[in-house]
């Protein structure tokens, strides 16, 4: 069961929960409406019984107290005062009396059906008044129990409606958490949603570049197989043209033997010999172009292999349009500097591979510069691993001041000195760019 089905269960059931307690809430309030009236009727009943009772009993003691004073101040006093105790004691009788009687009138007001004169006539008689004493008493406090057991049972339902309000309130709050999470998880659901509209649409953009980099490709492999065919025609020719070499060289050496004889002809295919050479030095160059050209073409399509990050960073230095737009670019001293220092910036990010690449391209470039003169004007400068560092004509991207050298990440340049001799070795006099070198 899915977390969304278990949140709906779960909240079913806090509902249901809910509505329990409403149910026993009402009930509850139901019974204590009426309840109430019938605890304030009695407590007020309760009230009154006791306030008369209270009154007639205090009544009824100092009666029998003043009473029994009476009688000890009888015995003391002397005889001659006997006649008037006997009267005061008609009096307090009398007294008495009346006050039962008041009593019984209040009393037979409270309870109609009590017979008043009965009812004065037991009043008057004290061991019937200590049992009626008594037993209003232990009525009364039974009552008082009664009341109070129902004075309980109201706390504890009181009690219990706490309770419940409490675990309503818990409830809600549970119920608050759960709606908070599921509006959390709604947003996490829009923002997935919307992530992987945008990665639909990448995958999109790049099975469309996909598919342009595909035709790319099949047209450069039929350009290639072009140039396969004609580097292929080219050969047969220069083939030829070495048989060709080969039935003149025979010729030359006949015609130097009759040379003698043959001055005046010899002249003229010395001539026609000249004129051959000079269109056989022209095809040798044209052959030479071709193999540039096609060395370029094969260094194209690695460039184009590298990381397309990489190729991003040189997109506006070596233009990646077409084959010809490449050659143009790369044959500017800007283009490789440019391409040194983004090698230097993006180095750790560019693969061994692509680094490899980057500096064929780099080499090729700079000798095709060079052409442009009659002698070589530039040359690169290389480390070897394990020399020392030369912080004077090396940049070292380890950032030590001293070492050996354990890479060479990329090629320098700079100006060639000037030769005594054509078989001198050349020599950067001035440097442009120094070498990019690791060290330790």
């Amino acid at each position: 069961m899915s977390d969304l089905t278990m949140k709906d269960l779960n909240y079913e059931k806090i509902i249901e929960n809910y509505n329990k307690v409403e149910v026993l809430e009402k009930r509850f309030d139901d019974f204590e409406n009426k309840m109430m009236p019938l605890i304030n009727k009695l407590s007020n009943f309760v009230e009154n019984i006791n306030s008369k009772i209270d009154e007639r009993v205090k009544l009824y003691m100092a009666n029998i107290n003043n009473n029994s004073i009476e009688k000890v101040q009888n015995n003391l006093i002397e005889t001659k005062k006997i006649k008037n105790n006997e009267i005061e004691k008609k009096e307090e009788v009398h007294e008495k009396k009346l006050d039962i009687l008041k009593f019984v009138e209040v009393f037979s007001q409270e309870f109609d059906f009590i017979n008043k004169d009965q009812f004065t006539e037991e009043m008057e008689n004290d061991e019937i008044m200590d049992k009626i004493i008594k037993l209003i008493k232990k009525m009364l406090d039974i009552k008082d129990n009664e009341i109070d057991d129902k004075k309980r049972e109201v706390y504890r339902l009181e009690m219990k409606k706490t309770q419940l309000e409490n675990d309503i309130q818990s409830l809600n709050l549970k119920i608050n958490e759960k709606e908070k999470k599921n509006n959390d998880l709604e947003k996490n659901k829009i923002e997935l949603e919307g992530k992987i509209e945008n990665l639909n649409y990448k995958v999109n953009e790049i099975e469309i570049l996909k598919n342009n980099l595909e035709g790319n490709i099949r047209q450069l492999n039929s350009e290639k197989k072009k140039l396969e065919d004609n580097l292929e025609n080219k050969k047969k020719e220069i083939t030829r043209l070495e048989e060709v070499e080969r039935n003149l060289e025979n010729k030359n050496s006949e015609l130097i033997k009759d040379k003698e004889e043959l001055n005046k002809e010899n002249r003229e295919k010395d001539e026609k010999l000249k004129k051959f050479m000079k269109l056989f030095e022209e095809k040798e160059q044209e052959l030479i172009s071709i193999g540039n050209l096609l060395k370029a073409r094969k260094l194209y399509d690695k460039y184009l292999s590298m990381e397309t990050r990489i190729l991003s960073k040189l997109e506006n230095v070596l233009i990646q349009r077409d084959f010809e737009s490449f050659i143009s670019s790369g044959y500017t001293l800007s283009s490789l500097d440019n391409i040194w220092d983004i090698v230097k910036i993006e180095y750790k990010n560019i693969s061994n591979g692509d680094k490899e690449i980057l500096k064929e391209v780099f080499s090729f470039f700079l000798s095709q510069i060079n052409k442009r003169f009659k002698e070589s004007k530039y040359g690169l400068v290389e480390v070897e691993i394990g020399e020392d560092f030369d912080a004077v004509n090396q940049v070292d991207l380890s950032q030590n001041s001293r070492g050996r050298v354990t890479e060479c990440v990329f090629y320098g340049y700079g100006f060639l000195s000037e030769k005594e001799n054509l078989d001198d070795k050349s020599i950067v006099e001035r440097i442009i760019k120094s070498p990019l070198v690791l060290t330790i």
